[in-house]
């Protein structure tokens, strides 16, 4: 199964485990009442669309789920040509899309239902912290739906990237060094041979400009 949609499913007020789907790429569930819901490890998702009633997921080594979406995703489109809705191009919103969480816009201490979150591995990395953030800005202050618990694993918890041993430098790219003192300054290369010591001494890193402005 390379596709699950659990979509507009009012009365469906319940857990779901994929966790023997090792090939599911999409989950959709927006205006379900769906509570929880875990996957396979490592199966290729690239979009999950989650309802405002879910209060537990679990995320594992999910390489393809990348991107969080800010703005709820558009699944059908009307056709003026055809009078009709017809579905949107997936690759619109491909991302994880919590309802209420990823889309907060202004909103804070109003709560929120998501209560348990796990994510391991995978490459959500910063945007994983977005997550935590805006969760936490729905939590505090609350009068309901307060509770929140985390386990973060082996997620990579800055903008910057470490630079994989055996990479080619490419003086296209502004590469950064990690110092003694856990801060980042400009790399300067002076040679093939230092560049691949300071790969293999995990040191070089790549800076993520979309999440210049946020703290966590």
């Amino acid at each position: 199964m390379r596709t699950a949609n659990f979509s507009k499913l009012t009365n469906f007020g319940r857990d779901v485990s994929l966790s023997d789907s090792a090939k599911l790429q999409e989950f959709k569930a927006l205006g379900s009442t769906l509570t929880r819901v875990a996957f396979a490890p490592g199966a290729p998702l690239h979009t999950v669309l989650l309802p405002s009633t879910v209060t537990g997921l679990q995320l594992i080594e999910h390489q393809e789920l990348k991107d969080i979406l800010t703005e709820p995703p558009v699944l059908m489109t009307y056709n003026n040509s055809t009078s009709k809705y017809e579905p949107t191009d997936p690759s619109t919103y491909r991302g994880l899309y919590i309802e209420g969480v990823t889309d907060i816009g202004n909103r804070a201490g109003i709560g929120h239902t998501l209560n348990n979150i796990q994510i391991r591995g995978g490459k959500l990395e910063y945007n994983s912290y977005i997550i935590l953030k805006n969760l936490v800005t729905l939590k505090v202050g609350a009068r309901t739906n307060t509770d929140l618990a985390i386990e973060y694993y082996d997620v990579h918890w800055s903008p910057y990237s470490v630079v994989e041993a055996g990479t080619p430098y490419d003086d296209e790219v502004t590469y950064y060094e990690l110092t003694d003192h856990s801060t980042y300054k400009v790399y300067t290369h002076t040679s093939l041979e230092e560049w691949d010591s300071k790969l293999i001494n995990n040191v070089i890193y790549t800076y993520d400009a979309t999440a210049k402005k946020e703290t966590i």
